[in-house]
Order: C-alpha cells, then sequence, then structure tokens
C-alpha cells in the first residue's frame, strides 16, 4: 500500500520523505489516519504543514539542508526563545522567584538545553532545583542574580547546535591532573591525538589565583587544582579541538562528578564549570569526563 519513515509522539506523527515523493506522502499519511484509522486529523495549515527541509516538533527547529553532508542542526523555536528571555527579564527585575516559579524554570529550561551544545545551563540549574525544593531566601540575592544573569547569556545568542552525523575521526584524549603539597600548587596536562600528536604542558596556577581561592582560609584546594587544568587545556588548544569528540580523564572522583552534572554549590567550581560549557559550546566540542587511576594518568608525573 504505502510506506513512509515515520515517529509517534502522543499525538504528533513527524515524518521523513524525500522531497520528490513527499507531496503523495503527505497525502498517503492523511488518508491513513484519517480514513484507514478512522482518527480525526487535524488539517489547519498550522497543523498539517508541507514537507520542508526546516521544520519544527515537539518544541524545536530541526534543519535537514545540509543533511547530504552528514551534517544536521537543532535550536529552540524562535518563540520559544522569546518567551523564556522576557522570562528570564522579568525575573532580574524582580529580584527573587517563588518555589513555583522556580520549579517551572527548571522544567522549561532542562528540556531548553538539549539543543544547546554542551548544555551549558547546567550549572545554574542547581540553585534552580534549590530553590523549587527549599523556597526563597534573601540570603539567595546574589546567587539569583548570578545564576538568572548567567542563563539569560546563553540564551543571547540563539546559535543551533550541529550534529555531524557522518564524523569518523577518532576522539580526541585529553588527561589532566592537579597536585597541591605542602601549599605549593602544580597542573598538567597531555592532549592524544592521531591527527597532531601528543602534547604535553605544564598548566602554571597564578599565586592570586591560589590567594582567591583560599581567601575564606581554606587549605585544601585540590579540587580546584584538578578542575582548572580541564579548563586551560581546552581554551589553549580549542583551534585544533573545534568540533571534535573529546574524552577527559581526571583522577579525582569529586571533580569528574562536578563534570558530567555541570554543576557544582560552590561558587569557584560554578564559575569555572560555567566557563568549560561556554567553550564547549563556542567550539563545538563533545566531551565525555571519566576517570583514570592516578597510575595510568600520564599528565601525573608522580
Amino acid at each position: 500500500m504505502g510506506s513512509v519513515c515515520c515517529t509517534v509522539y502522543f499525538d504528533d506523527f513527524p515524518c521523513a520523505e524525500p522531497s520528490a515523493s513527499s507531496g503523495s506522502a503527505q497525502d498517503f499519511i492523511v488518508g491513513l489516519l484519517s480514513t484507514c484509522l478512522g482518527w480525526n486529523v487535524a488539517l489547519q495549515p498550522k497543523k498539517n504543514q508541507p514537507f520542508s527541509q526546516t521544520f519544527t516538533l515537539l518544541g524545536i527547529e530541526l534543519s535537514l539542508k545540509t543533511a547530504d553532508q552528514g551534517i544536521l542542526k537543532v535550536r529552540n523555536k524562535p518563540d520559544r526563545v522569546v518567551e523564556l528571555r522576557a522570562e528570564l527579564d522579568r525575573l532580574l527585575s524582580q529580584g527573587y522567584m517563588k518555589r513555583s516559579e522556580a520549579s517551572s524554570l527548571h522544567g522549561r529550561l532542562n528540556f531548553a538545553q538539549g539543543q544547546l551544545h554542551g548544555c551549558p545551563i547546567k550549572p545554574a540549574l542547581k540553585f534552580l532545583s534549590q530553590v523549587a525544593a527549599n523556597g526563597w531566601d534573601d540570603a539567595m540575592a546574589d546567587d539569583f542574580k548570578l545564576a538568572i544573569g548567567y542563563i539569560a547569556a546563553c540564551f543571547a545568542t540563539d546559535s543551533p547546535r550541529v550534529i555531524h552525523a557522518l564524523d569518523s575521526r577518532y576522539a580526541i584524549k585529553l588527561f589532566t591532573d592537579g597536585a597541591w603539597d605542602n601549599r605549593i600548587a602544580g597542573a598538567g596536562a597531555v592532549l592524544q591525538s592521531l591527527d597532531h600528536g601528543p602534547k604535553v604542558a605544564e598548566v602554571v596556577v597564578p599565586e592570586c589565583l591560589i590567594e582567591h581561592w583560599g581567601r575564606h582560609g581554606g587549605t585544601q584546594l585540590i579540587s580546584q587544582l584538578e578542575l582548572f587544568p580541564v579548563l586551560v587545556s581546552l581554551i589553549s588548544w580549542d583551534p585544533e579541538l573545534a568540533g571534535r569528540r573529546i574524552l577527559v580523564f581526571i583522577d579525582n572522583n569529586g571533580v569528574r562528578d562536578s563534570l558530567i552534572k555541570g554543576s557544582s554549590p560552590l561558587p569557584d567550581h560554578f564559575i569555572m564549570l560555567s566557563m568549560i560549557a561556554w567553550v564547549a559550546r563556542r567550539f563545538h566540542f563533545t566531551l565525555w569526563f571519566t576517570r583514570v587511576a592516578s597510575e595510568s594518568n600520564p599528565a601525573d608525573d608522580r
């Protein structure tokens, strides 16, 4: 009788079809649902749109214009981005947020960030979760401005997420390590790539940064020093890493978990995680974080 590449999500039936047969395919699927199955099919132009290389479904906009090159582009629907930015502006003007507002915004952003490369909103979602769970406290005012302002900045440039479906290049391996012994800081990184060969770097940690991390009297700075070389490596080597899949190996479980979650309640970690998310989005890195034993970490010079 006929066949169409189709999927279903509740009452939506997104379909894909070669342009040459798209007209007859649309007639076929409408006839199948209405005549054969007896369903009431929405035939309004807004619902029953013709096939197009760029189309919307389930709150996102998908472009297949470069599909012949193995490149797909996905973004949030423009009108949803406008609504989110208006809500963020309203909250910033309001200066606080209710528990219900935090819960609602968290749900909307959790979906929207899937269309932003690198999920850059993750660092700020932790704050919204706290407000949704515990309610508002005036002591949250500074964190509120930081989190909402950061989210607004993520949506200021609404660039699509680019997916390279035919990228057959081997993933790049990045090993990093930090050290804090007798109040002496150190960090290093090793980059392994079949395209450019291995690179080894000592990551210099400025003394002013050490003082800043210890400004509240903290004497154990190892987590900051484990996270810092990841950020510096991605920023320093970003041109040759652009658009690549990168396996990042860390020998600190806490830092690895923070990188995977993309969030941390500690301000210094939050800032570095936000910068890593921004760099990943800017240069279209696809990052995977995992643990490596210290004995197997080439960035560890012990």
